[in-house]
């Protein structure tokens, strides 16, 4: 019955239109239980690639590439239905399994057996999951005026804060499925900046999710307890708050529990840090804004030689995987850029120039002289952008006599 199956669909696949329906719905390799079978699916899909996706092998060309291979004549079912069943079958045969190793190991390790689990449902989720690339403009007139009609009404357009409002005013925001990268110099305030827009974005009732790689979930609360209540974090993190201060802190924190729901902060283990497993964590969560700090921290899921190498990977999976047809992410990532005496950091500065001008939408940095520190203020400068101007901005930067940060200017 297998057998029957896979090579039905594989039947079909002699016509480009068959092996189009196919390739959108979903089908992978992984979904094929015969070895023979899989090679005869990767070698398709990279013929059908080859010739730009106007044809596909022959059913002559398959036999005489695959001995023992013989296609069926005349299959009656549409493709798209044998493709569900192959996934179907595919999905039924994997829970199956990971019911049957959660069973052996329930008792004796449930905590690793949860992580197990959950582990493997997102994975599964992603082998499963169809593949939307494709938009037709006569066929999509409707959706284009729903988002423009969106666009419209909102002077800030649809995109999520960055939390400052000239910010999002010169920008419109980050749209759905575009990337940002925030770079500074260590310990500038890159992660001020991303708790600041979570913030914002909060207040705006949206659903932010930050993924902390680098400080501890405890600063990374610390942190966000003072720029949610203003209150000054150098105070808050020695424990010198005044009784009225811990009241107002107090009176936040039940704050942003009952009337916004929380604000969920990660921070999974060194190799639960691909971008495949924090994105599919992210929708699993339901969120609508994806927060990381910071780049150096994430997995590479291919080897690399060099760290340029690593960092490049990583950009070029998290633009792909948020930007994916019907299922696209806002987000926002950090990254350092090199010291170079007291300039100003530029799209070179970035650690070792990762291709952050190719793969990200836009990159902004934060900089401040020894003037401005003292002064409590930033600059913020848009360094490469898809869709905007370049443009700075002069921000007062408050961590001492409270927290805040706010756009005062834009400047040359």
């Amino acid at each position: 019955m297998s057998d029957q199956l896979e090579r039905k669909l594989l039947s079909k696949l002699t016509d480009p239109e068959a092996m189009t329906e196919a390739w959108a719905a979903g089908v992978r390799a992984e979904h094929f239980e015969e070895p023979l079978y899989q090679a005869i699916w990767n070698w398709t899909v990279d013929y059908w690639n080859q010739f730009r996706r106007e044809s596909v092998p022959t059913s002559w060309a398959l036999t005489e590439e695959f001995a023992g291979y013989s296609p069926l004549e005349a299959v009656g079912e549409e493709t798209i239905y044998l493709c569900e069943l192959m996934q179907r079958r595919f999905a039924t045969n994997r829970v199956q399994d990971l019911v049957r190793r959660a069973a052996a190991t329930a008792a004796t390790d449930p905590l690793g057996t949860a992580k197990m689990l959950e582990a493997e449902a997102l994975t599964l989720n992603e082998i499963t999951r169809s593949r939307l690339t494709e938009v037709d403009m006569g066929e999509s007139i409707q959706d284009r005026r729903e988002r423009y009609a969106r666009l419209s009404e909102s002077p800030q357009g649809i995109g999520v804060t960055y939390g400052l409002d000239l910010l999002d005013l010169h920008t419109g925001g980050i749209y759905p499925g575009e990337l940002v990268m925030i770079g500074a110099y260590a310990k500038t305030g890159k992660t001020m900046f991303l708790l600041n827009a979570a913030a914002e974005a909060l207040r705006k009732r949206l659903r932010p999710v930050i993924f902390s790689l680098e400080l501890s979930l405890e600063d990374t609360q610390t942190r966000l307890d003072a720029m949610w209540s203003g209150l000054s974090y150098s105070r808050l993190q020695r424990g010198h708050l005044s009784m009225d201060e811990l009241k107002v802190l107090h009176e936040k924190q039940e704050e942003l529990r009952d009337e916004y729901g929380g604000l969920r902060i990660l921070r999974p283990d060194e190799g639960d840090r691909s971008v495949g497993a924090i994105c599919a964590r992210a929708r699993q969560l339901d969120c609508n804004y994806l927060i990381i700090d910071q780049l150096s921290k994430m997995d590479a899921t291919i080897k690399w030689n060099t760290t340029k190498e690593k960092y490049t990977s990583i950009l070029t999976q998290l633009k792909n995987e948020i930007s994916r047809a019907g299922a696209e992410l806002p987000c926002m990532l950090a990254g350092q850029t090199k010291r170079e005496g007291s300039e100003e950091p530029t799209i070179q500065s970035f650690a070792d120039d990762a291709n952050i001008e190719r793969e990200c939408d836009l990159a902004l940095t934060l900089w401040r002289s020894a003037d401005l520190r003292n002064n409590n203020m930033m600059k913020a400068n848009i360094v490469a952008s898809r869709r905007t101007e370049p443009a700075a901005w002069l921000l007062d930067w408050q961590l001492s006599n409270h927290t805040g940060i706010r756009a005062l200017e834009e400047v040359r």
